[in-house]
C-alpha cells in the first residue's frame, strides 16, 4: 500500500520541558478515501518515550492551519448571542476573522514532563489494520518555570484542591460559557480574561454550546474546525492569564425537549437525519454512543495536553 503520511513536520522550534510539543503529519491523497475525523477509519497514534520518565501513547487529530484575527474596520449593530453585547471604552471592537490556510492535516500534541532526548514511534491504522510505521526523536531542554502540575483533590482530607507540587488551589471565578458578541466572538475573552486576571480570578466555565464552541452541531461525523480553532485560542489565552477551565462538553439543552430545548435542531435527531427518535436514546443507542466516544477521543487528542483544564 502507498504511504499515508508524506511528511512529518516538527512545529515546535525549541522544545522545552512543560511546554507543548506539536508534530504536523501531512497526508498523501489516500486521506481522501476516508473520513479523517473517524477513528474507526483512520487512527494515528504516537508513542513518546522520554529519556527519563514514562512513555505515553497519544492519538492524532485532523485539523487545518488557521489564522484568527480581529478586523477592527468592520463595525455595526449586532444581535447578541445568548446574552447582552456590551463594549467598554478602550476595548477592542471589530469582527473576528477565521482564515484557513491549508486543506487539512493531522497533528499530535505532547506535553513533556522531563528534559532530555525523547523518541517517538508513529503508527497509522486504516480500518483497524496497521499500514505504516515511522519513528524519530527530539531533545527537550530544561525549563526554569515554577511548574505546579495539574490540579487534583487533596488526598488526605479530600476537602480542597491542590496542585501536583502540593500548593493549595482556591478557585475564584465565574461563568464565561460563551461569547456574547456575534462579531467579536473569541475576542470577548481577551477582555474578560484580562479583567479576571486583574481581579485575581483563576477559574471559569466554558460550554461547547451550539451557539459558540460546539464541534458537532452541523454534522455528527465531521467537526467544526473553526470552532475548534476558536477554542484553541480561548483555552491558550486562559492558560496565559493563569485561569483554569471547567469545560462542559454538552450543554443540557442539546438533548432536551423541555428545558431550554434544542432537540428539534439537534443533528442526532431522526427528523434532522440522525439516529435518535428521543433524546434519552443518546445514552442507550449503540451508534450514538459510538459516535460520541469518537468525538471524545478527538477532544482528548486536541486539548488533553492543557494543564489548565480543571475538569471536563
Amino acid at each position: 500500500m502507498s504511504k499515508f503520511i508524506s511528511e512529518i513536520v516538527m512545529l515546535t522550534s525549541n522544545p522545552k520541558r512543560y511546554e507543548l510539543v506539536e508534530l504536523k503529519l501531512i497526508p498523501t491523497s489516500l486521506v481522501k478515501q476516508v473520513n479523517p475525523f473517524n477513528y474507526d477509519e483512520v487512527n494515528i497514534e504516537g508513542t513518546f518515550i522520554p529519556e527519563r520518565g514514562q512513555a505515553i501513547t497519544l492519538k492524532a487529530f485532523w485539523t487545518r492551519d488557521v489564522a484568527i484575527s480581529l478586523e477592527e474596520t468592520i463595525l455595526g449593530e449586532e444581535e447578541a448571542s445568548h446574552g447582552i453585547t456590551y463594549y467598554s471604552e478602550g476595548e477592542p471592537i471589530g469582527k473576528e476573522i477565521v482564515e484557513f490556510l491549508d486543506e487539512g492535516h493531522f497533528r499530535i500534541r505532547y506535553l513533556p514532563l522531563t528534559s532530555g532526548v525523547t523518541k517517538y514511534q508513529l503508527k497509522v491504522y486504516l480500518k483497524g489494520e496497521l499500514i505504516e510505521e515511522s519513528e524519530g526523536q527530539f531533545t527537550i531542554t530544561e525549563n526554569q518555570i515554577n511548574y505546579r502540575g495539574i490540579i487534583k483533590v487533596e488526598p488526605n482530607h479530600r476537602r480542597n484542591f491542590i496542585f501536583e507540587n502540593g500548593e493549595t488551589f482556591i478557585p475564584i471565578g465565574q461563568n464565561v460559557c460563551w461569547y456574547t458578541s456575534r462579531l467579536r466572538k473569541s475576542y470577548d475573552y481577551d477582555v474578560w480574561f484580562s479583567k479576571m486576571e486583574e481581579n485575581q480570578m483563576n477559574v471559569c466555565r466554558i460550554w461547547l454550546a451550539p451557539w459558540s464552541f460546539a464541534l458537532h452541531w452541523q454534522k455528527i461525523d465531521e467537526y467544526d474546525l473553526a470552532n475548534a480553532a476558536r477554542l484553541d485560542r480561548v483555552l491558550t489565552l486562559a492558560k496565559e492569564k493563569g485561569i483554569y477551565v471547567m469545560l462542559t462538553l454538552l450543554n443540557h439543552g442539546q438533548f432536551s425537549a423541555k428545558v431550554n430545548p434544542m432537540w428539534d435542531k439537534n443533528p442526532w435527531n431522526k427528523v434532522n437525519g440522525g439516529m435518535l427518535e428521543y433524546p434519552m436514546e443518546f445514552f442507550t443507542n449503540e451508534e450514538a454512543k459510538h459516535l460520541y466516544k469518537n468525538q471524545l477521543q478527538y477532544i482528548v487528542a486536541r486539548y488533553g495536553f492543557l494543564d489548565n483544564l480543571l475538569a471536563w
